[in-house]
């Protein structure tokens, strides 16, 4: 897919360059405007004219597109082993933050994402949180368990920070808070 976007990304600064060209020519009357109109006018060029800027068209929405999906696949984190680079998704990585989330307790995880920055890797966290416990302590807990699991376990050396929003609070007689999937 990396060679249909570099001839698509092609054709599309051809035509672009060739559009650009046209009209300094165009304003420095080098070229006559009944030249080009005597040209678009014939039934042939017409179709000409259409079926290119179709193609063109229909390049940019695929170059548009696989470079969308390329970029989304191949976003996670890569880590350098001897033997080879390893490329954790994450998909992979929101499951994990989600069962690490799961042995705490009255806490539950419920929409964990990954932001991958140049500083290090960002987690993001939505919590439904239980009253029974001091809830600045719990979530600081959280925080230093989920940084300390990844690095330690997953090898990510750069967990720059763990954000956690709270957006249920549970009362404090419910042992068990409504998961939230």
């Amino acid at each position: 897919m990396d060679i249909v976007n570099r001839i698509g990304i092609t054709l599309v600064v051809v035509a672009l360059v060739l559009i650009g060209g046209l009209g300094i020519l165009f304003s420095i009357n080098l070229i006559d405007l009944d030249m080009i109109t005597s040209f678009v006018v014939t039934p042939n060029s017409k179709i000409y004219v259409a079926s290119f800027s179709l193609l063109l068209v229909l390049i940019s929405i695929l170059v548009t597109y696989t470079d969308y999906r390329l970029k989304e696949k191949g976003q996670g984190v890569v880590l350098d082993n001897p033997l080879g680079k390893v490329d954790i998704s994450k998909q992979a990585l929101q499951d994990f933050i989600k069962r690490i989330g799961q042995e705490e307790s009255n806490i539950r995880i419920t929409n964990p994402a990954i932001v991958l920055s140049k500083k290090g890797v960002v987690i993001k966290l939505e919590t439904l949180v239980s009253s029974n416990r001091y809830i600045p302590e719990a979530i600081s807990n959280l925080q230093t368990h989920i940084k300390d699991r990844l690095e330690g376990v997953v090898g990510i050396p750069n967990v720059s920070s763990v954000v956690v929003k709270v957006s249920q609070i549970g009362k404090a007689k419910e042992e068990r808070i409504r998961r939230v999937e």
